[in-house]
């Protein structure tokens, strides 16, 4: 979950991606 967050960090839409990334993997 690191990786995920780290590269929705990145594109600052950790909130919006992050839920939705966590739901799928």
């Amino acid at each position: 979950m690191t990786d995920t967050i780290r590269k929705q960090s990145s594109k600052g839409e950790l909130s919006s991606n992050n839920a939705e990334e966590q739901e799928t993997g």
